[in-house]
């Protein structure tokens, strides 16, 4: 009778135990990536939001702050025109026939120290262009320094057509920006028998819209 031969059988295989537990921590790393984005993510949605609106509010606050310096500039400008324009006419209207020089030559000056520095130059022609009078600053011109403008196109324009003119801002021989206005001189009868020049400063102005700026 043949004894049994016992050969060694390989062992049963283990089952692995180490692909559940990193299946499960898989699943709980998913979760926590999940739970951490539906926690997370409205917050920074929300928090984008508020940032814009925030932005776009300051924006709309700084746009109208400079509205209206831009309009209190504007006001303050055309108020300041208008005064010297006011002035500039009202000294129009007594140039007449009837008017010395003398008498014209005290309320010119009387004008140009009621303005200075504004009114730089000041000039008073008859219909031919020829001056009348003329001041720098505080200097009157004498008699024999006076000259003819008549080939100035605004005061042709105003001889011509009654009109008054404003030229652009330029800088002039001392520096200093300035505009030139011509208005048309009239007399009782309405017809034009002259013109007044007045150069005047625009630093003012510019001074005004610097702020602005």
């Amino acid at each position: 009778m043949r004894r049994p031969s016992f050969r060694r059988l390989p062992a049963p295989r283990q089952p692995s135990v180490s692909t559940p537990a990193r299946a499960r921590s898989s699943i709980a790393a998913r979760l926590r990536w999940s739970l951490l984005l539906s926690s997370t993510l409205p917050l920074l949605i929300v928090g984008a939001l508020l940032l814009s609106i925030n932005l776009r509010a300051q924006q709309n606050s700084v746009y109208s702050d400079q509205i209206d310096l831009a309009k209190r500039v504007e006001l303050d400008v055309s108020r300041r025109l208008e005064q010297l324009r006011s002035q500039l006419d009202q000294f129009a209207l007594q140039v007449r026939p009837s008017t010395t020089p003398t008498q014209l030559r005290g309320q010119a000056t009387d004008l140009v120290n009621r303005n200075y520095p504004d009114i730089l130059d000041l000039v008073v022609l008859d219909g031919q262009g020829l001056e009348q009078l003329h001041l720098i600053k505080l200097l009157v011109l004498g008699d024999d320094s006076l000259g003819s403008r008549a080939d100035d196109p605004q005061v042709q324009r105003a001889l011509r057509f009654g009109a008054a003119d404003y030229s652009p801002i330029a800088l002039n021989d001392d520096g200093v920006r300035s505009f030139v206005v011509t208005l048309p001189i009239r007399n009782d009868a309405n017809t034009i028998v002259g013109v007044l020049r007045a150069e005047l400063s625009a630093e003012p102005l510019a001074r005004d819209l610097s702020i602005a700026i």
